[in-house]
């Protein structure tokens, strides 16, 4: 149904007398004719007609008028009031494009917050964090331990993690240094939301023994943003 503007209301209720003679005029009888056309007959269903045009026009004007494709189909603008049984599709925020300084192949391993694998601040990287702050704040840490690039540098790994970068937080056994090798930083966040429980540790623990070796792993170290 189609709003109508308040203006139209007099042409449309005239339109709708002189379809109403028409229609007495063509089917009723010439008795039924004669009694239109007299004065009380014809004053009686005018009226009635006059009523019923302003009904349906204060109906219609608070319905908006929709044409098609207004609404779309299978998305919701960003911002606008979700609409029933229609899919909203997600928008992801826009990825920044980082250009890469250059690539190594390298050998990887994994490590965790195992006394026996760090040192006696298992949770403290060569960084000035605390692995366990970190998660609590944003829900994850992604770390590896290097011993060729500076603290800070930001590398990723594209045929093992794709788009996920990785930041240099932490320091390997000097005996690896020169030699391609990495680690990366393996924790398991438990029911609690922490990574320093006795369960989330042994779990820990047990996934970066499973990691093992990697050998010839591509790595993208990153310019800074």
């Amino acid at each position: 149904m189609v709003s109508y503007p308040v203006q139209n209301y007099k042409a449309r209720i005239l339109n709708f007398q002189e379809s109403l003679k028409k229609w007495y005029w063509q089917r009723l009888t010439p008795f039924g004719s004669m009694y239109f056309f007299t004065k009380k007959g014809y004053k009686k269903h005018v009226q009635k007609g006059i009523l019923t045009a302003m009904v349906f026009s204060l109906l219609s004007f608070h319905i908006p008028a929709v044409s098609a494709g207004s609404v779309p189909s299978s998305a919701v603008e960003i911002g606008a009031t979700p609409v029933a049984n229609e899919q909203i599709v997600t928008v992801e925020a826009p990825k920044v494009e980082r250009k890469i300084r250059f690539t190594k192949k390298v050998t990887a391993t994994a490590y965790s917050s195992d006394v026996h694998q760090t040192d006696s601040t298992p949770f403290g990287p060569a960084m000035a964090m605390d692995f366990r702050d970190v998660v609590a704040k944003n829900g994850f840490v992604n770390c590896i331990a290097h011993n060729d690039l500076r603290l800070g540098t930001e590398v990723r790994f594209p045929d093992m993690f794709g788009d996920t970068v990785y930041t240099v937080c932490d320091r390997m056994n000097a005996r690896y240094t020169g030699t391609g090798r990495i680690d990366f930083y393996f924790y398991v966040i438990g029911q609690d939301g922490k990574i320093d429980s006795k369960e989330s540790l042994n779990a820990a623990r047990a996934n970066a023994k499973a990691f093992g070796i990697k050998r010839g792993v591509k790595m993208e170290i990153l310019m800074p943003v």
